[in-house]
C-alpha cells in the first residue's frame, strides 16, 4: 500500500514542478516583451529618455512623435531644444536613423541611412555677453578633473569595418545673431545647406557633396561701418578608404564665391577662391588654392610631393607658380 502511494505521489510532484517552470518561463517572456514594447514606444522616449537628456545638458527637449525599433530604426518628429529666450535653439522637423545594431555590436558600423531634415539652429549673443548657449557651456561640475594615468598601449585589434550608405543633411539653416547695446544686430547665416555622404566603405570610394548659401550683415553702433555680403559654398569630393578604414585617396574641389557685397565689404564683390585636392596613398599630387576677382586671377598656392598616409610622413613642397 505504501509503495503504491509513493509511486502515485512522485509523478504528481514532478508534474507540479514542470508546471511551475512553465509558468515562470512564460512570466519572464511576458516581462521581457512588456519591457521591450515599453522601451521602444514613443511615450517612453518622450516621457523618460528625453527629460533625462534635457536635464543632463540643462535644456528643454521635446518631440511630437517617435518611432523606435532598437535593432533597426529610430525616427523622431519635430525635435526641439530650448534653453533661454522665447525661441528654440534647435528645431528639427525629422531625424531618421536606419542601421543594424547587431552588426554595430559586433564591430561593424553598418548604417543604411542618417537623415536630418530641414534643421534650424539659432544662436543669439546678447549685448552683455550672455547667449542661449550658456546653459550648455556653463553646466556640469566645476570640480577639478583628476589626472589620468598613462594608458597602456592596446594591442592591435580588428580593423574597423565601416559601411555608411547614406548620410544626408537637407535644407539646414544656421543663424548667428549678435545684439549690440543700442539694439542693432549683426546677423550671419548659412542657409539651404545640403550635405550628403554616400557609399563610404572599407576598400571603396565614397562621395561627399555640400552646397550652401551664406549671408552676413553687420550693423555696428556709430561710428562703425555697416556691411553686407552674399556668397555660395560648394564641395564635391571623392573619398577613398583603405582596407583598414583609413584615408587612402581624396580628389575634389571646394569653391567659395562672393556674389554680392557692399558697405565695408564692398571690395569683396565678385571675389572667389577654389581649393583643388588630389591625394593618393603615396603622393600628394596636387593641393592648389586659387584666388580670383571676377575673371581676373589674383594668385595661387600650390603644394605637392611624396606622402605616406600609413605612416603620416611626407615631403611636401610649396611651389611658386609664377615663371622664373
Amino acid at each position: 500500500m505504501a509503495e503504491q502511494l509513493l509511486a502515485s505521489t512522485v509523478p504528481h510532484q514532478k508534474h507540479r514542478w514542470v508546471r511551475r517552470l512553465v509558468w515562470l518561463f512564460g512570466g519572464l517572456i511576458l516581462l521581457l516583451a512588456a519591457a521591450y514594447f515599453t522601451a521602444t514606444s514613443g511615450a517612453f522616449l518622450k516621457g523618460f529618455i528625453l527629460p533625462r537628456v534635457a536635464k543632463a545638458i540643462n535644456a528643454e527637449i521635446t518631440a511630437s512623435d517617435a518611432s523606435i525599433s532598437p535593432f533597426h530604426q529610430v525616427v523622431l518628429k519635430d525635435l526641439k531644444v530650448k534653453t533661454t529666450g522665447s525661441d528654440p535653439l534647435v528645431v528639427v522637423p525629422e531625424v531618421r536613423l536606419r542601421y543594424s545594431l547587431l552588426d554595430i555590436i559586433g564591430g561593424n558600423i553598418n548604417v543604411e541611412e542618417v537623415a536630418v531634415v530641414s534643421p534650424t539652429v539659432i544662436v543669439v549673443v546678447n549685448a552683455d555677453g550672455t547667449s542661449n548657449l550658456d546653459p550648455f557651456t556653463k553646466s556640469g561640475s566645476k570640480e577639478p578633473v583628476p589626472t589620468a594615468k598613462p594608458a597602456v598601449p592596446a594591442k592591435p585589434g580588428k580593423p574597423l569595418q565601416l559601411n555608411l550608405k547614406k548620410v544626408a543633411l537637407t535644407g539646414a539653416t544656421v543663424r548667428y545673431i549678435t545684439i549690440h547695446a543700442n539694439g542693432s544686430r549683426d546677423a550671419y547665416e548659412v542657409s539651404n545647406v545640403n550635405f550628403t555622404l554616400s557609399d563610404l566603405k572599407n576598400g571603396q570610394t565614397g562621395k561627399v557633396a555640400l552646397a550652401a548659401a551664406i549671408q552676413a550683415r553687420m550693423n555696428p553702433p556709430a561710428p562703425g561701418l555697416s556691411a553686407s555680403m552674399q556668397a555660395t559654398l560648394s564641395l564635391n569630393l571623392d573619398l577613398g578608404l583603405a582596407a583598414d578604414a583609413k584615408l587612402a585617396t581624396a580628389k575634389g574641389n571646394l569653391h567659395l564665391g562672393v556674389d554680392k557685397a557692399d558697405g565695408g565689404w564692398a571690395q569683396l564683390a565678385t571675389f572667389s577662391t577654389d581649393l583643388d585636392c588630389d591625394l593618393t596613398p603615396t603622393d600628394l599630387k596636387g593641393l592648389v588654392l586659387r584666388f580670383q576677382k571676377g575673371a581676373a586671377a589674383l594668385g595661387q598656392i600650390r603644394a605637392s610631393g611624396p606622402l605616406d598616409l600609413a605612416k603620416l610622413e611626407g615631403r611636401i613642397v610649396l611651389r611658386d607658380p609664377r615663371p622664373g
